[in-house]
């Protein structure tokens, strides 16, 4: 792995680490993360994909980080990840990226997709 992707993914590890703190969660959105990791989840590298998709699950754990993800497309990205991706565990990382129970409620299930899910990989 080039040293960028190298230190991509290690950045990505300690990001992973202290997601779960609301005060992280609150510094990097207001940093404009949400672009970033609906880019990285259309990507080729599946770690970073992964981990881009793990990284918006625990964001989409808060309901308007939530709302944001959905207004910027995320279900756009998720569908081109799904499409683009041949690594089974990225791409099931792309689905549980906002596939929280309490992702279901409100504006999510409003947008049908779990239904969309059966077709994505075909």
């Amino acid at each position: 792995m080039e040293v960028c992707r190298r230190a991509q993914v290690e950045a990505f590890n300690t990001l992973l680490n202290v997601l779960p703190r609301r005060e992280v969660k609150a510094s990097i959105v207001d940093v404009g993360v949400i672009p970033l990791l609906l880019r990285l989840m259309t990507g080729q590298n599946a770690m970073l994909v992964r981990q881009a998709s793990q990284t918006m699950r625990e964001l989409c754990l808060v309901p308007e980080y939530r709302a944001m993800a959905i207004d910027s497309n995320v279900f756009g990205s998720l569908t081109v990840g799904m499409q683009q991706m041949d690594d089974t565990d990225a791409r099931v990382a792309i689905a549980n990226a906002i596939g929280t129970p309490s992702a279901c409620e409100g504006p999510i299930g409003s947008h049908g997709l779990p239904s969309q899910f059966p077709t994505l990989g075909n």
